[in-house]
């Protein structure tokens, strides 16, 4: 018979079968049979320790794609005595086949700083991180970053003057465009826009805090003009035209506001909420009588003779003769100060041709009062609501905002579906009347 070769495996006297490659000595039970040879490895392997073991894994395997040529990432088979192993080891490591990752411009760079709110700092270190992972980052954004800010700063100016808030004066400090025409025309210039077809939209607002006039210059039939994420009409593309901290809507503190940017030198449209609009043009809050800001009637359905500029004008003038007494305010049609806007614009003119209802306020009134009827005569409404994730919350009250009120527009061939079915046709009419307002 054949001599079994024998290995040295440590200096304690035992040895590996050179056949099964089992641990063998004294007092060790030797039952050699080859078909373990491979389990036996495997168990000398893990001897070694986990990273040992990880190490004669790995070896094998590269050895294999070294014999076979097989490239990092490409899948291949190992035989595991019974079913075949896929494997893959590494990543494709040839750039022809990469995707090409295009420049990061810097005009990308400052959208992105605009919609997560970073400072300049922050910007800078995004800059770093994109350019470390990325390599593919427009070059001197710091310094196109400074310019730009540079360029801003000559087109604004700020000056202190005394607000009313409440029963107090307050002094404050406003920010405003110096030449309105002029930063006008550098919108159209640095967005390449058709002066001809351009659109400058002005928009008044109260929120976080801040009163503040806002400009949004675009052309109605090409919204993109230089970014292809945001639309030039959307409040991300919008421009601060003036802005004051911590102050009302109150006609005279937006007397103060407008008054530098000299709007009747230029051709504008408005777009505000009617808050703001009855601040505007001289009229009182809502709450008055006669406080509709585009028809002369009660605050009921019925609809009264449309304002125009010179209705408003000659109600206001009579106010003022009589005294300014603001307990007769409804005499004159709730108009209790002097209009801000349009003043070298024709007479004639009806306010609701130059400022149009709001969308949002038409939408969430109709949908606001239908809902509030069918909680009324059909309560199970309210679970029906909750089911499909719409809050009942509103601005002021119980309603629908408008993300709800748009949410449950889109649900009305649902509801109509339930309410067939739980039998309360006699609801069908609101449902048909949401449907022909949408």
């Amino acid at each position: 018979t054949d001599v079994e070769p024998e290995l040295n495996f440590s200096s304690v006297n035992k040895k590996i079968c050179g056949l099964c490659y089992l641990n063998f000595g004294r007092g060790i039970s030797h039952d050699c049979c080859k078909s373990k040879a491979v389990n036996n490895i495997i168990d000398i392997s893990e001897s070694l320790g986990y990273k040992g073991a990880e190490q004669v894994a790995s070896g094998l395997l590269k050895r294999k794609m070294e014999r076979e040529n097989i490239v990092s990432g490409k899948q291949f088979v190992l035989s595991t005595g019974g079913n075949l192993l896929s494997v893959t080891v590494g990543v494709n490591e040839n750039k022809s086949k990469r995707k090409k990752v295009n420049q990061v411009s810097f005009q990308t760079i400052m959208e992105l700083s605009n919609v997560l709110e970073l400072s300049k700092n922050k910007t800078k270190k995004l800059c770093s991180t994109l350019r470390s992972n990325l390599t593919g980052v427009e070059s001197n954004i710091n310094i196109k970053m400074t310019e730009l800010q540079d360029t801003l700063e000559t087109l604004y100016e700020c000056k202190t003057e005394e607000f009313l808030d409440g029963d107090e004066i307050v002094v404050r400090d406003i920010v405003y465009v110096k030449n309105t025409t002029e930063f006008i025309k550098f919108i159209i210039d640095e967005r390449g826009i058709d002066t001809p077809n351009a659109i400058a939209r002005i928009s008044i607002d109260g929120g976080q805090n801040f009163l503040k006039v806002i400009i949004n210059v675009f052309d109605p039939k090409n919204h993109y003009s230089s970014s292809e994420m945001y639309e030039d009409s959307g409040v991300k593309r919008c421009f601060i035209f003036a802005i004051v901290e911590m102050v009302s809507e109150d006609n005279g503190n937006l007397r103060k506001l407008l008054e530098p940017l000299k709007l009747e030198e230029v051709d504008f449209s408005l777009a505000f909420d009617l808050k703001c609009a009855n601040s505007v043009f001289g009229l009182s809050s809502h709450s008055g009588k006669y406080a509709c800001l585009y028809c002369e009637g009660e605050c009921s359905l019925k609809a009264g003779k449309l304002r125009t500029l010179g209705s408003i004008d000659l109600c206001y003038d009579q106010y003022v003769c009589e005294g300014k007494k603001r307990l007769k305010m409804q005499d004159y049609k709730n108009v209790i100060n002097h209009r801000l806007i349009y003043l070298k614009e024709n007479q004639e003119t009806i306010l609701e041709h130059i400022v149009p209802p709001p969308e949002l306020h038409i939408m969430m009134g109709v949908v606001d009062k239908l809902c509030t009827m069918l909680l009324c005569v059909w309560p199970p409404f309210q679970n029906w609501l909750k089911t499909h994730y719409i809050l009942m919350r509103g601005y002021h009250g119980v309603g629908l905002d408008g993300n709800n009120a748009n949410k449950f527009m889109s649900l009305l061939d649902v509801l109509e579906r339930d309410v067939t079915l739980t039998a309360a046709i006699d609801i069908l009419p609101i449902i048909n009347c949401l449907r022909k307002f949408s």
